[in-house]
């Protein structure tokens, strides 16, 4: 629909009086006026002053029919005041409610190609390995961060550039963070079987700067060893009573023997065989149960290591 072109409205008013002869009737007036006698003495004293007083009547009636013949035409100016004071209102309400469309409208467009933004980054995230995903990566789908940068662009194509910009250094980051992740979880995939217990809370490890990864690493080996050699010791102190307890080699060579029998495996080899099932499943995410059966065996195991290690330190010194 064709809407009427509004063209400039003319109005054309003249602030001044075009035509009065108000100033010429009011010196007659004050002159005539001036003439009269104040101070009434004689009949004809009386008689005029009746007669000025018909005389002031008849000037009022002029002067008030003047004034109404002059309001009657301010009253035209009033009234087209008054229809262009409607039409202003008109035109405002329109215009708000025109407005506030456009603004909703505007919000519900950059809402949508933010989200947009968020989703493409949700999938590329996906595509990243599970390590990478073990860290917090939230700032990469936060729709606030993505509104931001839409903040202050023009239109939906304005917006979606800048959207576009903006998945492009994340994926730049991503990318690297990426590469810095695979090269952490190689360090930590280099310890020794038997220190990968001391690793499982991979997440904040490969959370960690590079340096502090290694001084964490080398810390809670250190700290294990040392533990070790705590225990170790507290073994050799008690040598005597073992041997009192148990001083027949012959249980020693029936267990291995036994062992031997039924094809298990040694203490060693099952440790080893463990701490990969435990790294297996700790990739693959499986059910917590079955992780700590694994790590109460572990434990077990060393216990009974280090107990038969006892055993056979005493037995030597037996011998």
């Amino acid at each position: 629909m064709n809407k009427i072109k509004i063209n400039k409205i003319i109005i054309e008013l003249s602030g001044e009086i075009e035509s009065s002869n108000f100033s010429e009737w009011k010196e007659m007036f004050f002159d005539e006026i001036k003439s009269f006698k104040q101070a009434l003495e004689t009949d004809d004293d009386f008689a005029q002053a009746g007669e000025n007083v018909k005389w002031c009547q008849n000037a009022e009636k002029a002067l008030k029919s003047a004034k109404d013949s002059a309001i009657k035409q301010a009253s035209d100016i009033e009234q087209l005041f008054d229809e262009i004071d409607k039409v202003i209102s008109q035109a405002r309400d329109i215009r708000l409610k025109l407005q506030k469309q456009i603004k909703l409208k505007k919000e519900e467009i950059k809402d949508e190609v933010a989200i947009e933004g968020v989703v493409k980054m949700t999938e590329l995230l996906a595509q990243q390995s599970h390590d990478f995903n073990l860290l917090d990566n939230s700032m990469f789908t936060n729709k606030e961060n993505f509104l931001s940068a839409i903040s202050g662009s023009r239109g939906i194509t304005g917006a979606k550039e800048r959207v576009n910009t903006l998945c492009l250094n994340y994926g730049n980051q991503i990318s690297q963070k990426a590469l810095e992740v695979q090269n952490k979880a190689k360090i930590i995939d280099a310890q020794a079987l038997g220190h990968s217990a001391l690793f499982q809370d991979r997440g904040n490890l490969l959370g960690l700067q590079l340096d502090d990864l290694n001084k964490e690493i080398d810390s809670r080996i250190a700290t294990y060893n040392a533990s070790q050699e705590r225990m170790n010791a507290n073994t050799d102190e008690g040598e005597d009573e073992v041997l009192v307890v148990s001083s027949d080699d012959e249980d020693v060579a029936d267990q291995k023997e036994e062992a031997t029998d039924n094809k298990f495996m040694g203490i060693d080899e099952s440790k080893i065989i463990i701490s990969k099932l435990l790294q297996d499943y700790d990739d693959l995410d499986a059910d917590e149960n079955i992780i700590m059966a694994l790590r109460t065996c572990l434990r077990l195991l060393e216990e009974e290591s280090r107990r038969n290690n006892g055993w056979l330190k005493a037995f030597r010194r037996g011998q």
